[in-house]
């Protein structure tokens, strides 16, 4: 009898704790991310002239019409997950799939803030890609300053009146209730300057497309800070970006970007590229299917980024002829091609002038 009180005991406690485990498993909180595969998307469709826009025939003449038709410049993406911590061991064994603690990919930020950010930074990648495109085709353009934006606030645990990331800065309000508008971080320091001993002032943000009013603390206001770190320590945030335009002087050379759904900046080489392909005759892929990705510079220089693994599975998938990728992730690139029996070529390039040679000697 004994006996069989201890086997039914072993039983249900057993029981108990893979039922526990399994619940852990499944649903608790999981501290990693994983990444994979996303999207590979014609950019033909991203970029457009502007209305008034329509430059003079053979301005350029940058490519040639291939013999299959117009080819693509493909943008490529993956895709972040927060799975279970089931799924999460899951994807360990997916060469698709890449698995990652949380603090590492978030930095201490919410999913929601990580979104935010990343958003953010590739508004910046379309004026990086506009500036890089004007540049090589000797385009004449000014910048203009349009907006202080949070790129990263300091704590993950954010009352309602702080700053967080994605949030604009519109205006600031003295005490007395005068607002000033405000474009740029210089114009912002500048602001902030003015109110050395005054004891209270507000800035006016656009959050969520609805504007509000947060009071901010004098306390670390220092004027021999440069305008950016004076900005930063005022305010509480880990950084800024300054969103600007990026205009052409002949007005016929004016585009419209439509990319604010795609976060981070490794769009920012093909976006260049497919600007170029807008602003000359032809077709600069002569007829070929080309998936590309890289950050850039207003300079033109080619950064690395991440999750190339990821890209290449997507863009053989959709059956691009050549992969272009930034030199520091062309042997990963290689590898992954070679893993599983792709024939993409892959290119890897440090500059948007080796990407455009690249492409120029396709056959």
């Amino acid at each position: 009898m004994k006996r069989s009180y201890i086997h039914y005991r072993a039983v249900i406690i057993t029981s108990l704790l893979t039922f526990a485990i399994m619940l852990v498993l499944l649903y608790a909180p999981s501290p990693f991310v994983v990444t994979k595969p996303g999207i590979a998307v014609p950019t033909n469709s991203y970029i457009q002239l502007a209305a008034s826009s329509q430059p003079p025939s053979g301005s350029f003449g940058q490519g040639q019409q291939g013999a299959n038709g117009e080819g693509e410049l493909l943008l490529t993406a993956v895709m972040l997950e927060t799975p279970s911590i089931w799924k999460s061991l899951g994807a360990l064994f997916a060469p698709s799939k890449d698995v990652k603690l949380k603090r590492d990919v978030l930095g201490g930020a919410s999913l929601e803030e990580y979104v935010e950010h990343v958003t953010t930074i590739m508004q910046n990648s379309h004026h990086n890609a506009l500036e890089a495109a004007y540049r090589y085709l000797h385009i004449p353009y000014s910048i203009e300053p349009q907006a202080v934006i949070v790129q990263q606030s300091k704590s993950r645990i954010l009352s309602t009146a702080a700053l967080k990331a994605g949030d604009k800065i519109v205006a600031g309000v003295h005490a007395d209730g005068e607002r000033t508008s405000i474009n740029s971080i210089e114009q912002l320091a500048q602001w902030l300057r003015l109110l050395e001993g005054q004891n209270q002032a507000a800035l006016v943000i656009e959050r969520d497309q609805t504007e509000r009013q947060l009071d901010i603390s004098l306390a670390k206001l220092d004027k021999a800070l440069s305008d950016e770190r004076l900005a930063t320590e005022v305010l509480d945030v880990a950084s800024f970006i300054e969103q600007r335009a990026v205009i052409p002087e002949d007005e016929r050379y004016k585009l419209e970007i439509a990319t604010d759904n795609i976060g981070g900046p490794s769009a920012g080489l093909v976006l260049a590229l497919t600007i170029i392909d807008k602003l000359t005759e032809g077709d600069l892929t002569k007829g070929k299917r080309i998936a590309v990705t890289g950050t850039i510079n207003a300079e033109g220089k080619v950064g690395l980024i991440g999750g190339v693994v990821q890209k290449v599975y997507a863009t053989s998938k959709q059956g691009a002829h050549l992969f272009i990728v930034p030199k520091g992730n062309e042997q990963e690139a290689k590898r992954t091609v070679k893993r599983i029996g792709s024939k993409m070529e892959i290119a890897g390039v440090s500059s948007l002038e080796e990407a455009i040679a690249i492409i120029s000697s396709l056959q």
